[in-house]
C-alpha cells in the first residue's frame, strides 16, 4: 500500500533530515542505472562559460577585411595593433590575428595546443535572449527548455551512476548543462573547499564529532531496497564521505603562479582536485562580464583605450587564467589528459552601436584547448557583407555548436554522442 505523507515523513527523517544538510554527490546504484565500464576516466574535461555573449569579432581580429573596419570605426583593431605588450605579434595568418591580449593564448596556439571554432551557433532560430538562450546552449536543442536536463548532466548520469568516488563538480556555481533528467546523478556545486563538509551546528563546535557520529549511523542504517529513503540515505553517507575526501586530498597539493582573479581561482581549485583525486572528470567554471552593450573598447579618461578593461580585460584574464592552468597540469604530466572548452550563449551584432559597444548577435568564437588537441582554426570566419548577414544585421554561422560537443562526447570522453544528443553530427577534427 502506497505510504501516507506523514508515513514518510516518520520513515525518513533521520536519513532525510540529515543528508540535507551537505550537498549531494552522485547517487549510489539511484534508480538501477549502471555504468559502461568501457568509459575513459582517464580523460578530463574542463568547461568555461563566458557569460554574457563573446565578441567573436573582438576575439579573432579579421584585419584585411575593409567592412570590419566600415562596420566598427571606434573599436575595431588595426594591424598596428595585433602585438602583444612584448611586441610579439599576434597575428596568426594572413587575415585573421588574436586580440593583442590574448598573449598566452597565442603561445599556446603556436605549440598546437589551441583549437579555435569560428562561426558557432544554432543556426537562424537560436535565441538571443541570456536565459534562453543559454538553456538551449545547455540542453542542446532549441525549445528554451530543459526536458531531458543538460548535455552533460545527460552524459554524467550515463557515465558515473553507482561509481565510488568523486567525478565532477561545478565549480563557483552549477551550470544548467550539469542538471540531471532524472535526478540520477547529482553533481555537486563547490565555492569554497573549506566550506564544502558537513554543516553542523555552529553554536555548539565541541559537538561536531557527535553530530558526525549521529548523521552517519542515520544514513548508514538498512532500509528497504530500492525505496526512496535507501537512495536518499545513500546519497547523504556517500557525499559526507566525499567531502572528507576533498578536503584531505586538495589540502595536500597548493599551486603556485595563478593569477589572483576569479577565474584564476577557480581554475587554481579545479587544479587541485584534478592532481589530487584520480577519478575527478568532468567540471564547469565561468567568467562573467562580456555583456557589453556599451565599453566593449573603454573609455579612459576620456579616450577610447582598447588594451584595457572592457572585452580588453576579460580575454587577458582567460588567457594568463587557462595558461597558468595548462602550465601546473603540465608540471603533474596532465596536460595530455585534459581538455579545456569554452562557450558563450550568443555573439555580438557586427555593427558596433552608439555608446562604443555591440548588441546581441549570433555566431562567436569558441576555443578548445590541450596537449592533445590538434590546433588550428575550425569552421570560417563569417563574411561582414551586407548581403551575407542576416535580416537583423547579425553574422551567419557555420558551425553548429552541437558538433563541438559530438566531438569532444565521441573523441574525448569515449562516449557514444547520440545517446546524449539524440542525433548524430559531424566531427570536427580537433581530436584524434
Amino acid at each position: 500500500m502506497p505510504a501516507t505523507r506523514r508515513q514518510f515523513i516518520k520513515q525518513s527523517a533521520g536519513a532525510v533530515t540529515a543528508s540535507m544538510l551537505i550537498p549531494k554527490f552522485g547517487l549510489t546504484q539511484a534508480f538501477g542505472q549502471s555504468i559502461d565500464p568501457s568509459v575513459n576516466r582517464g580523460h578530463k574535461l574542463v568547461v568555461i562559460q563566458f557569460a554574457g555573449g563573446n565578441d567573436g569579432l573582438s576575439n579573432l581580429i579579421p584585419y584585411t577585411d575593409s567592412r570590419y573596419y566600415q562596420l566598427r570605426p571606434d573599436i575595431s583593431l588595426q594591424p598596428s595593433d595585433l602585438k602583444d605588450d612584448t611586441g610579439a605579434t599576434t597575428m596568426i595568418n594572413s587575415e585573421l590575428g588574436l586580440h593583442p591580449r590574448l598573449k598566452e593564448i597565442k603561445q599556446l596556439y603556436d605549440a598546437g595546443k589551441v583549437a579555435i571554432i569560428l562561426g558557432v551557433d544554432e543556426g537562424p532560430q537560436m535565441s538571443l535572449s541570456h536565459f534562453e538562450g543559454t538553456t538551449n546552449l545547455a540542453g542542446a536543442g532549441l525549445s528554451g527548455t530543459l526536458p531531458k536536463g543538460g548535455w552533460l548532466g545527460r552524459y554524467a548520469s550515463q557515465a558515473f551512476v553507482g561509481q565510488p568516488g568523486f567525478y565532477a563538480a561545478g565549480i563557483g556555481s552549477l551550470p544548467q548543462m550539469f542538471y540531471s533528467p532524472d535526478s540520477s546523478y547529482v553533481i555537486p556545486s563547490i565555492s569554497s573547499f573549506a566550506q564544502y563538509t558537513l554543516q553542523t551546528d555552529g553554536r555548539n563546535t565541541r559537538d561536531r564529532n557527535n553530530q558526525i557520529t549521529a548523521f552517519t549511523a542515520g544514513n548508514g542504517r538498512t532500509f528497504p531496497a530500492g525505496s526512496f529513503i535507501e537512495t536518499v540515505a545513500g546519497t547523504g553517507a556517500h557525499g559526507f564521505a566525499d567531502s572528507v575526501t576533498i578536503q584531505t586530498e586538495t589540502a595536500k597539493y597548493n599551486p603556485l603562479g595563478y593569477p589572483n582573479t576569479g577565474l584564476g581561482n577557480f581554475l587554481k581549485m579545479i587544479a587541485q582536485l584534478i592532481v589530487t583525486i584520480p577519478t575527478s572528470a568532468l567540471f564547469h567554471c565561468s567568467i562573467g562580464g562580456f555583456d557589453f552593450h556599451q565599453n566593449l573598447v573603454a573609455v579612459v579618461n576620456g579616450q577610447l583605450n582598447k588594451l584595457v578593461n572592457g572585452q580588453a580585460g576579460l580575454l587577458m584574464q582567460f588567457s594568463q587564467a587557462v595558461k597558468a592552468f595548462y602550465d601546473d597540469l603540465d608540471a603533474h604530466g596532465l596536460s595530455q589528459n585534459t581538455l579545456i572548452m569554452t562557450y558563450s550563449e550568443f555573439g555580438r551584432r557586427v555593427q558596433q552601436n552608439g555608446t562604443t559597444g555591440a548588441d546581441h548577435g549570433r555566431a562567436s568564437a569558441w576555443y578548445v584547448i590541450g596537449g592533445s588537441v590538434h590546433g588550428g582554426i575550425y569552421g570560417q570566419q563569417p563574411s561582414l557583407a551586407a548581403t551575407a548577414l542576416d535580416r537583423n544585421g547579425n553574422l551567419v554561422g557555420n558551425i553548429d555548436l552541437r558538433s563541438i560537443y559530438a566531438t569532444v562526447l565521441d573523441k574525448w570522453l569515449d562516449h557514444d554522442s547520440k545517446s546524449v544528443l539524440d542525433a548524430t553530427y559531424p566531427d570536427l577534427g580537433f581530436l584524434g
